[in-house]
């Protein structure tokens, strides 16, 4: 049979280096366009698939090479017609920036510089180019989260466990909005300190329950209702001013 009549036949190809002169696929099937080091950078090759680690419809990891890199160029059963970019190159120009002598380090980082960079037993962090980050640091057991302007929670439940100590630091306001009940429970002391003003609002009913003693201590302390009940139940109250005691009725007065 003739080579030209054999449809096994057709012209092959080795693997080889190309740089990436276009990768705005018009079918938004994330291939490429590349030049090859043989043909002087004059010819541009039609578009070209570019393999991943895991793909589907829907689905997959997704890197597209960028404009100027340097990437591998493999061919389907040495198809000279049926080229594909398996991977990218580093080279004298374009070097890893994770490199380390004892191949500790493992990450990527895309054009923009946001990255995630793995240590070997020390450190996993992700973060942008800015510095809003998520490290663990797996030496000292401690997770952090880094954010210039808000972190933003947004679930329908959210449970804090704390075995031990629990801080927080606020440098300016704080604003807690309950829709429902809060309880709050406490096994030991409570401190509370104010810098200025307290206010307490409460639209129903306020109670106090307390089995040792309560003390108030002010510059003045009034307290206005439409009636007023002093009730000891088992000792005497006694009222006692370094002045005067001044006793005043809008009606009649009487002490029992």
């Amino acid at each position: 049979m003739p080579h030209y009549t054999d449809v096994e036949v057709f012209a092959q190809a080795q693997s080889q280096s190309a740089i990436v002169k276009d990768n705005n696929d018009p079918e938004a099937l994330g291939r490429v366009k590349v030049t090859f080091y043989w043909g002087s950078g004059g010819t541009t090759s039609d578009w070209i698939r570019v393999t991943q680690q895991y793909s589907g419809d829907g689905r997959g990891i997704y890197w597209r090479p960028e404009i100027g890199d340097e990437v591998l160029v493999d061919f389907e059963g040495g198809n000279v017609d049926c080229p594909y970019v398996s991977g990218s190159h580093y080279n004298g120009k374009a070097k890893p920036e994770f490199f380390d002598a004892s191949n500790n380090l493992k990450g990527m980082k895309n054009r923009s510089g946001q990255h995630l960079l793995f240590e070997e037993f020390k450190n996993i962090t992700l973060a942008d180019q800015k510095g809003n980050e998520i490290h663990i640091d797996s030496t000292g057991d401690v997770l952090n989260f880094t954010a210039l302007n808000t972190i933003n929670f947004n679930a329908q439940n959210v449970n804090f466990n704390v075995s031990q100590n629990m801080n927080t630091n606020i440098g300016m306001h704080k604003t807690d909005v309950v829709g429902g009940d809060h309880t709050e429970t406490i096994t030991g002391s409570k401190t509370l300190s104010i810098g200025i003003n307290f206010v307490l609002n409460i639209i129903g009913n306020m109670l106090e329950w307390i089995t040792g003693n309560k003390e108030i201590q002010g510059k003045d302390i009034k307290e206005t209702a439409q009636e007023v009940f002093l009730s000891s139940t088992e000792k005497s109250i006694s009222l006692k001013g370094s002045k005067d005691v001044n006793s005043h009725s809008g009606e009649n007065s009487r002490n029992y």
